[in-house]
């Protein structure tokens, strides 16, 4: 029987079956059906078979064999990403085989379907990502178990009791894995420490910065070794620089940055046209290759941003003061001057280790104040750069260039650490003036790169490539159903995906469509190979403007000193370092993305925590077969209704339609769709909200 049944899947390889399927395809009776099932069961165990989505049966010998890293859901499934293949593959949550999050693993990829996405089983753990879980201790029948989200659902993270008796219901605790278990059995973990309370909103930025090895202290080595370097230093440098300190440059920032690392300056040459400065700190100055600096922003990769405080890339000593463009001092920077002509083509540019000397500080606020007509502080300066900026920004857009206006949650934290308020962050035409100087000269930095580089080594990409097909196909799937993309190709180019933005500028779903497509979009990350920039259609791009808090910044700068301004002393890396380089600096923003929208979850779930019983407006953002996800109005705040809690009828999940639909009286519950709800519960432990609709 085992023969025939495999014999049976290598003649329709490629092709699934389910039980019955695979019966009536070899023509099992009824009488020997018992057989055939026990024998199936036997394949499974062995794993000569394995389970497709949907209890399909496929050979395991059939499917690609790849190494990857497993993204969990809280829904308990997952996505392994790798570095041979452009989509991830999804992964049941029964074919897990006892991975966590962040677990490098070996995949077999089953054979794909029209319908649904790359899916893989897990054939074994190569590599855990940790062997420490930061998590909330939960008390059940005398044992503690640490909730920690994401994890398999089939699986528990246990604690130790026996050394864990001064823990207690809603710690949260740093806990060493003692023993992994089997695929259907618990972690073990021992204590370490109490990290803090889920009680204490105080306590909210230590316990994401545990869990995510962040560390806000720098080493004593290396605060030492940034204490050395004084305000003198800059002084012995300025003889080696081209001196700009008589040009008008200008820092336009929030008004409570610490770490200022940009400046703008405008001029008129010769030949009327107009000369843009873009001055960046000059951090390699001070963080010199292979030091205690250099080896620990490495290693921390850049700055994460709290509500609460900042997990630096450099010391203050350097971040807040040497490095700062701060006012009315003499600062050292790269400067990159860019003529443009009247209409904003660039001509030349040209990079300098330069002495600046900020004319003033500036706000956003202050400055848009001045785009909208009011008289302020070097007025005819900003008034240019606006002017010079509009014009780039359509060019861009002529070019097919993506912008995403997506607005961050802005907290107010009142006594405690419990947010008394939360709105969106402000876009204004100040922040679009900064960020357009920004991506020039990251673009013109790199095709300079491109141009005079005569070996493919050192020099670090910023490279975004276009969405996979499925995700396209997806996101036009969305839009069709709302009623917004009826003439799309299936196949988007930037250009499309700036039109639709454009198209529901004034549409109640903006912000919902803007989000979607934001997550249709590749990640972007860094590479020591040039493949462009999708979202902002540009052939080159990379990282210049911000190396006081992103380490791949530096390591251009170095780059630019040593082959565009013949710096010998700069040694340079070779390009399995940089590519190495490139890998962990995008880990390390994946890491603090994370960080960052934890703790935005989890402020936003305490916010909510008082606001039980209230009525609020809102938009449903996601739909799944157990319900539905809606944003608040106004706040960003987002809450789940269950399908269970919808009443008056029976409802269904609608793939097709992304949407939960009654199957009496027809009411549909969409993606895009406007409702109102009332706050029923939180779970701080779960980072969870859930809402009952109000009819």
């Amino acid at each position: 029987m085992k023969k025939k049944i495999l014999d049976t899947l290598r003649k329709h390889s490629g092709k699934t079956f389910r039980k019955r399927e695979l019966a009536r395809s070899m023509g099992v009776s009824e009488k020997n059906y018992r057989t055939f099932r026990r024998t199936v069961n036997e394949l499974l165990n062995d794993r000569s078979l394995i389970r497709a989505r949907g209890g399909a049966l496929v050979l395991a010998s059939t499917g690609e064999r790849v190494r990857g890293t497993l993204a969990l859901t809280s829904h308990g499934y997952g996505f392994v990403s790798t570095d041979e293949r452009s989509d991830d593959i999804f992964v049941g949550r029964k074919n897990l085989k006892g991975a966590l999050n962040g677990d490098t693993v070996d995949v077999i990829v089953l054979p794909a379907t029209r319908r649904h996405r790359s899916e893989g089983i897990i054939n074994q753990v190569v590599a855990r990502k940790a062997d420490q879980f930061v998590g909330t201790v939960i008390g059940n029948r005398g044992h503690f178990k640490l909730l920690i989200e994401p994890v398999s659902p089939r699986r528990g993270i246990v604690l130790d009791t026996k050394k864990s008796d001064s823990i207690s219901d809603g710690d949260i605790v740093l806990a060493k894995v003692t023993d992994w278990g089997s695929p259907n059995s618990p972690v073990v973990t021992k204590l370490i420490e109490r990290v803090g309370s889920v009680e204490n909103a105080e306590d909210d930025m230590a316990v994401v910065c545990y869990k995510y090895d962040l560390t806000p202290e720098f080493p004593n080595r290396v605060e030492k070794e940034s204490s050395k370097w004084t305000d003198q230093d800059i002084k012995d440098e300025i003889p080696n620089r081209t001196d700009l300190r008589d040009l008008v440059t200008l820092t336009i920032d929030p008004w409570d940055a610490r770490d200022v690392d940009d400046a703008v300056s405008i001029q008129l040459n010769d030949d009327a046209n107009i000369v843009v400065g873009v001055h960046i700190a000059d951090v390699s100055f001070f963080v010199r290759e292979g030091s205690e600096l250099d080896r620990e922003a490495r290693m921390r990769g850049n700055t994460v941003y709290f509500a609460e405080g900042t997990v630096r890339m450099l010391p203050d000593n350097l971040s807040a003061e040497l490095c700062s463009l701060l006012p009315d001092v003499d600062r050292l920077a790269m400067s990159v001057l860019m003529e443009l002509d009247a209409s904003f083509n660039v001509r030349s540019i040209r990079i300098e280790k330069s002495v600046i000397q900020n004319k003033h500080r500036l706000t956003y606020r202050e400055v848009q104040k001045v785009i909208d007509g009011e008289k302020g502080a070097f007025s005819n300066e900003l008034r240019e750069l606006n002017k010079v900026a509009k014009g780039l920004t359509e060019k861009r857009h002529q070019a097919g260039s993506i912008d995403f206006d997506i607005p961050e949650p802005i907290f107010k934290l009142a006594d405690g650490g419990i947010p008394h308020e939360i709105t969106p962050s402000e876009r204004l035409e100040s922040h679009r003036l900064v960020e357009e100087f920004m991506l020039l000269a990251n673009r013109e930095v790199s095709k300079k790169i491109i141009k005079r580089r005569k070996r493919k080594d050192e020099f670090i990409f910023r490279i975004h490539d276009e969405p996979s097909e499925d995700d396209m196909e997806r996101f036009v799937g969305v839009l069709r159903r709302l009623s917004l993309g009826e003439n799309l190709p299936q196949r988007l180019k930037p250009s499309d995906f700036r039109d639709i933005l454009a198209m529901v500028e004034a549409s109640p779903y903006r912000d919902l469509i803007e989000k979607l497509a934001l997550r249709t979009m590749s990640k972007a990350v860094y590479s020591v190979h040039n493949r462009g920039h999708f979202g902002l259609a540009f052939r080159t791009y990379t990282h210049f403007t911000s190396p006081i808090r992103r380490f791949s910044d530096v390591l251009v700068h170095r780059y630019l000193k040593k082959h565009i301004l013949n710096d010998d002393t700069i040694k340079g890396i070779s390009r399995d370092t940089a590519s190495a380089i490139a890998k962990e600096v995008t880990e390390a923003e994946i890491k603090s993305v994370g960080a960052e929208r934890e703790y935005i979850k989890l402020k936003q779930i305490r916010w909510l925590s008082q606001h039980i019983g209230e009525k609020f407006d809102a938009i449903i953002s996601g739909v799944i077969s157990a319900g539905f996800f809606v944003e608040l109005e106004n706040t960003m705040v987002e809450g789940f209704v269950s399908i269970d809690s919808l009443k008056n009828d029976t409802y269904y999940y609608d793939e097709l339609e992304f949407a939960i639909i009654g199957k009496r009286y027809g009411e549909k519950y969409q993606l895009g769709r406007s409702v109102r709800i009332r706050v029923r519960s939180v779970s701080l432990e779960k980072r969870r909200a859930d809402f009952d609709l109000i009819d």
